[in-house]
């Protein structure tokens, strides 16, 4: 069929279903992944911080660790918190947080000798109460190892 009354034939080769340059869905997903089973899995910033450490080979548990504790109440002395966590491992350091009035700030950090020790203690008194609150321990530093289990 023709506008002007003259007929045009295609002299083209014909093509295949889904072969070459066509619009639509079979060109669409031709460059992508295959699906993985899970791909909206999150990490937190510690478990990102886990995975670069153990890349990196900077985890062998030798070298000194820090931990912050809050959520503490406010009578928990330095003395509290050296007895509690001494019986985890060595301490090289430990104290209590106190405003300008001395009051406690309700927070404390504990230096251990060994992460190893760090990573033990986060694992023994983490969200288990101390008179009467639960406390929060996080570690801290730059060569921070976390276990996620």
């Amino acid at each position: 069929m023709s506008l002007d009354g003259t007929e045009h034939t295609y002299t083209g080769t014909p093509r295949a279903a889904g072969s070459g340059p066509a619009h639509g869905p079979t060109r669409w997903f031709v460059n992508r992944e295959p699906v993985r089973p899970c791909p909206h899995i999150m990490l937190t910033a510690m478990q990102e911080r886990e995975l670069t450490m153990v890349k990196s080979g900077r985890c062998n548990g030798e070298s000194e660790a820090k931990l912050y504790i809050s959520n503490l109440d406010y009578d928990v002395s330095s003395k509290d918190i050296k007895l509690l966590f001494s019986d985890v491992g060595e301490l090289r350091s430990q104290s209590v947080h106190y405003d300008k009035s001395g009051r406690s700030k309700g927070t404390a950090e504990v230096v251990f000798a060994r992460q190893i020790d760090a990573l033990a203690a986060m694992k023994k008194y983490n969200n288990l109460p101390l008179d009467g609150k639960p406390m929060i321990i996080e570690l801290v530093g730059a060569d921070s190892f976390t276990s996620t289990t």
